[in-house]
């Protein structure tokens, strides 16, 4: 399934779905329908490219000039080239479409974060650690 815009949902070990904001009626419905159909384990990804917290709306990706335009970014000839999506927006479209708050967050965090690493990364728990990439190889999240 695929439509344009900026919410990116990969489903971990069924296929992806990338949805982004188009303006057609049936896009939100998918995108909703896809993070509750698809078990516990969707999560979202997002570009976040240069122009994301940033005056920029311009700057170069591997030679390729890049500009914002209409909410999106697009390559000199006008083909999508990314999205000015942050990461807690992602979540919050989700919650908008339907999807509970706790599955969003865990959308945003949990599943990316239990792909990647040790156990109970991803989580905002009283007591828990930080880790980051740096320390990851080190790191021992609190329970």
């Amino acid at each position: 399934m695929v439509a344009p815009g900026f919410v990116d949902v990969q489903i971990n070990g069924g296929g992806g779905v990338l949805f982004n904001d188009a303006p057609t009626p049936h896009t939100p419905a998918r995108r909703a329908e896809a993070a509750r159909v698809r078990g516990d384990r969707p999560f979202l990804v997002t570009d976040a490219m240069a122009t994301l917290g940033s005056d920029l709306d311009a700057f170069d990706l591997f030679g390729m000039p890049v500009r914002l335009a209409g909410g999106r970014l697009v390559s000199p000839e006008g083909t999508l080239a990314g999205a000015p999506l942050a990461m807690d927006a992602a979540a919050r479209r989700m919650v908008a479409l339907g999807v509970a708050e706790a599955k969003a967050l865990d959308m945003a965090s949990g599943w990316p974060a239990r792909a990647a690493g040790p156990d109970g990364l991803g989580r905002i728990v009283a007591g828990g650690g930080p880790c980051s990439p740096a320390s990851r190889p080190t790191c021992t999240p609190r329970r």
